[in-house]
Formats: C-alpha cells, structure tokens, sequence
C-alpha cells in the first residue's frame, strides 16, 4: 500500500514542473532570436524535470531498477541546465537590453580611433553619441534623415533597394569605395553604418563581417574610427558574439573627439 503523503508530494511537484514546462514552450516563438535558444534550452531541461518526478511516480508502485541512480541524474541535469539557462538569459540581457549609458554620459563620449560595436536600443542614441566630436562623419544608413540637424558636416551614403540615387544594399565594394574616398578627404572622420541588419538581409552575415572588417582595416591605416550600430535584439547571439570579438563595444569606451 502506497502512503498518501510521498504520493500527494510527487504528483504536487510533477504537476508543478509539468505546468512550468507548458509554460515555456507556449512562449518560445515569442522572444527574439538570440533568447528563442536558452528559452528552448529551458523549456527542455524542465521537461526533463517532469520525466523524472513522473518515473518517481511509478517508482512508488513498482519497482524501477536503478531509480535512486536515475532520480540523481535527472535532478541533476535538469536543474543544472536551468540554473545554465537562467545565467546565460541574465548575461544576454545585461548585454543587449539594458541601457548603456543615461544619454547624458553618451553625450560625455569622445570617440578615439579604432572599430567599435554600438549597441542601440532608438536612433536617438546614435545622435547622442555623434553629438559629442567634431570630426567629419560619414553615416551609411537607411534613414539619411536622420543626421539632418547635422547639417553637412556629416556626409551620408544612403543604402536602399527602393530609390535610383540610393547605393543598393548587395553593392557592398560601392559603399567600400566610397568610405575610402570620404577618409582620404577628411584626413581623420568617423564612419558609422547604422544598416546592418538591412545589409545582412540583402546579403548573408559573413559576406557583411567580411565587408565590416574590411572597413576596419582601411579605417585603422587611416587613423579613423568605425562604428558598427546594431540595433539590440535584431542579430543572433553567435552572430553577436562574432562582431563583440572583431569590434570593441562602445559602452567601454572613453572617448574623445
């Protein structure tokens, strides 16, 4: 006879960890990409968490060889991958969702030579950022209106499949040439390529590392600077994690300008 209380204890846990299960997979397709892997990771090492309250379950009736050895598994694996899972999601989060800076301290930077990866959250944060040098700017964006109130100091290479005097997005050696051109002229300016996911979308993400970090050897022999924006949650996590190991991110920066 099976008592009532390891019984009620079992299934009141399987029950629980079987509704947090349900509870993660029905939220998977909700999260961007470079969180839809961990949110997958965790929804798999809680169904493994319920497999082993429901073995415990049967093992109250019948005798399962090797249970004790079997519980000590799953316990282990399930709740190390979630703890995995929770660490790596906080890390992911701390890089690409919380803000950098208050607008105030970006305002504060001064840009020095050399690439940078600029992780942004609105456009905004971009004129804040340019708003702090006076060198001469060269933006490769989709949204040319955006650096308006800059007025001609910065020069804009507009990147678009929709419009005839736009430079479209796969004429990468176009955009190339032209920044080479900018930085001969200027002596020393900053080039910042707000488009990246547009670029990626047109092309593939290592025909566009291969052209960034081409622009990253021209603009380090001109003694220029490089900034890569992207705007956060719009890249995978390895994809991110290739641009942090080739660019330097900007929230380290002291910078002058």
């Amino acid at each position: 006879m099976v008592s009532i209380e390891p019984l009620s204890y079992c299934i009141i846990l399987f029950g629980l960890i079987l509704s947090f299960t349900v509870f993660l997979a029905v939220r998977i397709r909700r999260y961007p990409k470079n969180l839809r892997k961990l949110m997958t990771m965790a929804t798999v090492f809680a169904a493994i968490g319920s497999l082993g309250r429901f073995v415990d379950i049967i093992a109250l009736f019948k005798r399962i060889p090797h249970h004790s050895q079997i519980h000590a598994v799953v316990q282990v694996v399930s709740i190390g991958g979630l703890v995995w899972v929770f660490i790596s999601m906080v890390l992911t989060l701390e890089r690409y969702y919380i803000p950098i800076a208050a607008s105030e301290k970006l305002r504060e930077l001064r840009v020095s030579t050399g690439a940078y990866l600029f992780p942004f959250v609105t456009q905004e944060e971009i004129l804040s950022l340019l708003k702090g040098t006076e060198a001469a700017i060269l933006a490769v964006t989709r949204n040319p209106g955006l650096y308006t109130e800059f007025g001609d100091r910065v020069k804009k290479i507009w990147v678009s499949m929709a419009v005839e005097t736009a430079v479209p997005p796969t004429k990468l050696h176009v955009m190339q040439d032209a920044v080479i051109r900018f930085l001969k002229d200027a002596g020393r300016g900053i080039v910042i390529i707000d488009c990246v996911e547009y670029l990626i979308l047109y092309n593939d993400f290592e025909t566009v590392f291969k052209f960034l970090t081409s622009l990253k050897d021209y603009v380090m022999v001109m003694d220029s600077t490089l900034v890569v924006a992207v705007k956060r949650g719009t890249l995978s996590e390895r994809e991110l994690t290739i641009l942090e190991r080739e660019f330097r991110l900007i929230k380290e920066l002291t910078i002058e300008g």
